[in-house]
């Protein structure tokens, strides 16, 4: 497999904060505690310390969590290794993607994992641990209920409302048989149908799947998935709920934060911060919790809640509370040793807005490391690019502009009339100074043909594109199939094509490639191209 590094700013498709971030941190050093380097971390590992964890809590509910489950050799090391103090775990995490959805689930996932191999290395008596976290409590259904994969889309249909991770399994199996008929009956297809569905079958709800679908897969690199929706979690959780909900503690500091933001680098803010951040869990629904005058009430229902009422109810039911957006980040801090957050451009993007929340709380703020980004190109693609001679990096450009520059290659330059044109227009001014001399009145007569001809010249340039174009019309649609691929919709493909696609033909060799390849500390775009 030949591996291609493109440096971020040469990507496009990405934003400018995205890319600026990667190539220039010390641009956020305003809004990040660590620079996202390797002294970075441990220098946040040496600070973590001084941050309390309830490392006994954590241990055991990841320890109800595999109970049942048939928990890898590593993975019950790293579960062991996280009762001890200097022991630090590194976090990604994301919503419970259809079978994992887009490819750059499963990619986070292993730029947590080796980020943690490579930190291990350290000298001073340091150990990181992988952990994925399930990101279960978020209700819009429609951005975790389906996933692509050759360009056929897969869905889980079912009536279910509120948080996703709570909902029965009704329809998912259908989605597998759908995703089965795409897979097709091949070796490595049966042996991916056998595994969901050894999971499917052995599960009340979808967090419970989630769970069991990520272990099955990967918990052979020690990766440890953590649900937070956990009743003891959310109970030592209580006293920042407390604070969110009564003093109204995240709204200042996150709107002073995103409009310095705006004022210092020029970005909009990326996540809208209520006066509580919290929703409440019933019934199927989970709506916001908002003060109206002196009681709380709940969207979309009819509950209402005095203050005193509202405060029994966090203490006897934290699990009917749940963090939004702007609180999600400081649960996940409180509850794990974390010294770095894994996680993409936009996710990193709102948890700039973060760094003074999380003083005011006084929770540990951590690194925030890129995840890898990544582009397969299969064996038939890479013979495409010979054909019609690209290299990896300029594949990125738009597909009008690759065209273009195909066309010219082929007219060797010769499509282009501007330096003819430069010429005829120097030929008609000089034509209308004369003219102007004999008399002034000709010479916006003369220009004004001078116009038209340039005119002409474009047009005769357009014919003559057309008309190439015609005669390279295979590899032109050659082109066009390849965008269409790889940058489906103008995006980049790990936001679009599912991991099975390219595990079903390239099987192991892929993630052999993930765990040796995967760098979040490396600030390239990665390109795999099967040869």
């Amino acid at each position: 497999m030949q591996i291609e590094r493109i440096s971020f700013d040469k990507i496009p498709q990405f934003s400018n904060r995205d890319r600026q971030y990667q190539t220039n941190p010390e641009t956020f050093s305003d809004f990040i505690k660590y620079m996202p380097t390797e002294d970075g971390l441990l220098q946040a590992a040496r600070d973590r310390k001084s941050f309390a964890t309830d490392r006994s809590l954590l241990v055991s509910v990841l320890e109800e969590h595999y109970k049942s489950f048939k928990i890898e050799d590593l993975q019950k090391e790293n579960l062991l290794a996280l009762a001890d103090e200097n022991t630090f775990t590194i976090i990604t995490a994301h919503q419970p993607c259809l079978f994992t959805g887009p490819l750059y689930y499963v990619t986070k996932l292993f730029s947590a994992v080796n980020l943690s191999k490579r930190l291990n290395n350290n000298n001073e008596g340091f150990k990181f641990v992988p952990v994925f976290i399930n990101g279960s409590e978020d209700h819009d259904f429609e951005e975790v209920a389906s996933l692509n994969i050759y360009n056929k889309s897969v869905s889980w249909q079912t009536e279910q409302t509120g948080p996703v991770g709570r909902m029965e399994l009704d329809g998912l199996e259908k989605a597998l048989e759908d995703l089965v008929s795409v897979m097709g009956t091949g070796e490595t297809a049966t042996t991916i149908k056998e595994k969901i569905k050894a999971c499917l079958y052995t599960c009340n709800n979808y967090n419970d799947f989630v769970f069991k679908f990520v272990n099955v897969f990967f918990g052979y690199t020690g990766i440890l998935v953590l649900t937070m929706d956990d009743a003891a979690l959310k109970k030592a959780f209580i006293p920042i709920m407390k604070k969110e909900i009564l003093e109204e503690a995240s709204l200042e500091s996150v709107q002073n934060t995103q409009a310095k933001i705006e004022e210092l680098l020029g970005y909009k803010a990326q996540a809208f911060a209520r006066p509580i951040n919290l929703f409440y869990l019933s019934d199927g629904n989970r709506g916001r919790i908002e003060r109206d005058g002196e009681e709380f009430t709940i969207t979309d229902t009819n509950k209402r809640f005095t203050e005193e009422e509202l405060m029994a109810e966090l203490e006897a039911h934290p699990e009917s509370f749940s963090p939004n957006v702007v609180l999600r980040p400081l649960f996940q801090e409180f509850i794990l040793p974390n010294v770095a957050y894994v996680g993409g451009g936009g996710e990193l993007a709102y948890w700039m807005e973060r760094k003074q929340q999380f003083e005011d709380f006084g929770i540990f703020f951590p690194t925030l490391i890129r995840r890898n980004s990544l582009m397969i190109i299969s064996k038939s693609q890479n013979q495409i690019l010979a054909k019609v001679g690209f290299k990896v990096d300029e594949i990125f450009a738009l597909e009008d502009d690759l065209i273009r520059t195909y066309l010219e290659r082929k007219s060797h330059g010769e499509l282009d009339l501007s330096v003819e044109n430069e010429q005829i227009s120097k030929i008609m001014n000089d034509i209308s100074e004369k003219a102007e001399a004999i008399d002034p009145t000709l010479k916006n007569a003369v220009l004004a043909e001078a116009n038209k001809i340039g005119k002409q010249v474009e047009q005769i340039e357009s014919r003559i594109r057309r008309s190439l174009k015609q005669q390279e019309e295979t590899q032109v649609n050659q082109i066009k199939t390849l965008k269409s691929k790889l940058f489906a919709g103008n995006g980049l493909q790990e936001r679009t094509d599912n991991f099975f696609q390219f595990y079903l033909s390239m099987g192991e060799k892929l993630t052999e490639q993930f765990e040796s390849l995967l760098d979040p500390l490396e600030k390239e775009f990665l390109v795999l191209v099967d040869e």
